[in-house]
């Protein structure tokens, strides 16, 4: 019996006897030596036994359970009703709390003043009509039930004994469920407050909110001669009207949001201070408040004061204002040649510029603020002085210090075209000592600075200047010598003498 096979190596196809079956030969083709393996035995199937017993049949799994396209269909139907439901509620919900409020088609009335306080009744009140609109929603928790009749509003708040002399702080709270009758539109709870104007006077209204924003509307009798909206995200309002007769006004003060939440209101008469004349080196720390005129534009600036200040010439100056209080940023504006230079402060609430005017003369400065704001604040105007080379001056034993030299042209000039030189010096506590700058022929100026940088002591005169100054502690101060140069310049002398 023959062996078929390939070599493993060419794959050639070799027919070799059987008695070569575990030995090992050589491909004819490709030289590559290789085992005959000798070809496997028949298998042959075994008898069964008659006595054993035949195998038990396996039991096939239960069929899985698969979806049906009906219920698939069913899941997806109901998915979408769902989504339309949650949409068709977003719209609701924003028709019924941001959307323009609805107006009923019957008012209520103002009821006469009755012992208790003076209160609104709706004297005629038909079944309540709402305007058609797919996006509005009757929900009892803003709407009035038509068959319900309206009920009698809350009593006013009175401010006690307002003359329209005096400034008025009011805090309030709206109190959930106080719905709008339709009188006022629907806005949602709302606070009222009944205050006497005075005909010829103008007011100033400034209302706050705090996580709402206040609406502010005013009420002569049944008519509104006033209605304002608070700016977003500052949450302030502010208003100015001037009544045409003396009697009592209604103030309504409701929310976009339609939730309660407090405010603080502030009313005063107007009042425009005279502007400051201000002077250099000198912090002013003063208040916007709600009394002062302001602008409100398209900017919504706040109150605003006014400052008067005398510049010089190609000089520079360094303004600084600095808003104290909790979010508010001030503005500060600078009349110039006919325009406003505008400026704003930082995230830090300051503001810090360097202006150097046009020409000399009296310059309008004003603070205001943004979004309505009221605030303490800070303003400091200064002289930005260039940087002066010092000399460092000593007294001897005797207590005096004699120098003597020329200005150049590198000197700066400083106030008065003068040529200025810097020195400084120690002085000791309760001594007194004399300062003497002069230059013949010339206009010559001296200044004492005490270690704190601030102006203590200064004179000006023809040929010589003189200083005494008692020191009021030891430290280090600075003396200015300065001097107009003549055509003829000459050295120029300082001397410091300590008195006894």
């Amino acid at each position: 019996m023959a062996i078929s096979m390939n070599c493993p190596a060419c794959l050639a196809f070799f027919e070799l006897p059987d008695d070569l079956a575990g030995q090992q030969v050589r491909c004819q083709q490709c030289r590559q030596v290789f085992e005959v393996k000798a070809p496997p035995a028949p298998v042959v199937a075994p008898v069964p036994a008659a006595e054993a017993p035949p195998p038990p049949k396996r039991t096939p799994p239960p069929p899985e359970p698969t979806a049906s396209l009906g219920w698939l269909i069913a899941t997806l139907l109901l998915f979408v009703l769902g989504l339309f439901g949650i949409g068709a509620f977003s719209v609701a919900w924003i028709a019924t709390h941001l959307g323009a409020p609805l107006q009923s088609t019957r008012p209520i009335h103002l009821a006469e003043q009755d012992p208790d306080g003076v209160r609104f009744k709706d004297k005629r009140v038909a079944k309540d009509r709402f305007a058609k609109d797919d996006r509005a929603l009757r929900d009892k928790g803003f709407f009035l039930d038509q068959k319900k009749p309206a009920e009698a509003v809350r009593p006013v708040e009175i401010f006690p004994a307002f003359d329209g002399s005096a400034l008025v702080n009011a805090r309030a709270n709206f109190p959930a469920g106080w719905i709008d009758h339709g009188k006022w539109g629907n806005d949602g709870p709302y606070s009222l407050h009944r205050i006497r104007l005075q005909q010829g006077k103008i007011y100033n209204f400034h209302v706050a909110g705090f996580n709402i924003t206040p609406r502010l509307r005013i009420f002569d009798g049944e008519a509104s001669v006033a209605d304002k909206m608070g700016v977003f995200p500052a949450r302030r309002l502010m208003i100015s009207y001037e009544p045409k007769r003396t009697a009592d006004y209604l103030i309504h003060i409701t929310t976009q949001e339609r939730f309660a939440g407090n405010f603080t209101m502030n009313i005063a008469p107007y009042n425009r201070p005279v502007p400051v004349a201000a002077i250099l080196n000198h912090p002013y720390q003063h208040r916007l408040r709600v009394e002062y005129p302001f602008n409100i534009g398209a900017k919504n600036h706040g109150p605003t004061r006014d400052y008067e200040v005398t510049l010089e010439a190609d000089r520079e100056y360094l303004f600084n204002l600095d808003a104290h209080g909790f979010n508010w940023k001030p503005v500060m504006q600078i009349q110039e040649n006919g325009r406003t230079l505008e400026y704003v402060g930082d995230f830090n609430q300051r503001i810090q510029i360097s202006y150097r005017p046009p020409a000399a003369g009296k310059y309008k400065l004003a603070v205001t603020s943004k979004d309505f704001a009221l605030g303490d604040y800070t303003l400091r105007m200064v002289q930005k002085l260039p940087t002066l080379q010092t000399i460092l001056a000593g007294l001897d034993e005797n207590g005096d210090y004699t120098d003597r030299r020329e200005f150049g042209g590198s000197d700066p000039r400083l106030a008065g075209n003068r040529s200025t030189k810097a020195y400084v010096i120690s002085l000791e506590q309760g001594r007194k000592y004399r300062i003497e700058m002069s230059l013949p022929n010339a206009s010559s100026s001296v200044m004492v600075f005490d270690p704190d940088q601030k102006r203590v002591a200064e004179n000006q005169g023809l040929g010589s200047a003189v200083v005494t100054y008692t020191a009021p502690r030891s430290g280090t101060y600075a003396v200015h010598a300065g001097a107009v140069l003549p055509k003829n310049q000459q050295p120029y002398q300082l001397r410091v003498t300590r008195l006894p």
